[in-house]
């Protein structure tokens, strides 16, 4: 459940930043976006397979 509450999170982050950036079309509000939304996947996947202690 924890899992797709996540996901669900990381999906409407990723929409949210999407739409700032399509409407304002700036060059680097674009890449900062990306990296953004990139880093915020790369948590979600280190978690999803992170070994529980």
């Amino acid at each position: 459940m924890n899992r797709i509450l996540a996901l669900i999170a990381l999906l409407t982050f990723a929409a949210f930043i999407g739409i700032i950036a399509f409407r304002v079309r700036s060059v680097d509000l674009t890449i900062v976006s990306v990296i953004g939304v990139g880093l915020a996947s790369w948590d979600f996947w280190r978690q999803l397979f992170a070994r529980k202690q």
